[in-house]
């Protein structure tokens, strides 16, 4: 009579723990797909609004803003003096050429 007790506590346990457990991964596979959703759902957002400025551009803004980058230069160049700073049409990587003060002139590019 006692061991048959024990023997259904013992079972009662087990199947306590058993739907204990079947609810930490339920809750486990739901707070994931929360976090995939909500990965989802900002780069559905970003790609979105990546569209959207992608759409935006026009040869006269983009000139406008290479007009804007050569602005920075020169006032780079009113910092540094000895350095001369080339933007090439395009929007290709500038050429940088460094004064070496009476040493000859380097140039420095990151163009093959």
């Amino acid at each position: 009579m006692i061991a048959e007790q024990q023997k259904e506590r013992a079972k009662r346990d087990a199947q306590r723990k058993a739907e204990i457990a079947k609810g930490e991964a339920q809750k486990r596979r739901i707070e994931a797909q929360g976090k995939a959703d909500q990965i989802t759902i900002e780069a559905k957002a970003q790609a979105q609004a990546n569209k959207i400025i992608a759409n935006s551009l026009t040869t006269d803004l983009l000139q406008l803003e290479q007009i804007k980058a050569q602005l920075e230069f020169n006032n780079a160049l009113k910092v540094n003096k000895d350095a001369q700073i080339f933007l090439t049409p395009g929007g290709a990587v500038p050429n940088i050429w460094v004064d070496a003060k009476g040493k000859e002139q380097k140039a420095i590019s990151t163009q093959n």
